[in-house]
């Protein structure tokens, strides 16, 4: 537990799909969603910086 995992390992366990929305980001561990974040950018393109959340939910 607590291994970073790099992108190829990271795409393979989220089956390399894009976040819908910020329910996904928010799913995640707060400690992980800036890694989360920056990997949707990378091989999306796609930006969920602006999600806020609380607990579990947005």
């Amino acid at each position: 537990m607590g291994k970073t995992l790099n992108k190829s390992a990271q795409k393979e366990i989220n089956g390399g799909r894009a976040f819908f929305d910020c329910t996904d980001v928010c799913r995640i561990r707060e400690e992980d969603r800036p890694y989360h974040i920056g990997l949707q950018m990378d091989l999306y393109g796609l930006d969920f910086s602006h999600c806020t959340c609380s607990g579990h939910s947005c």
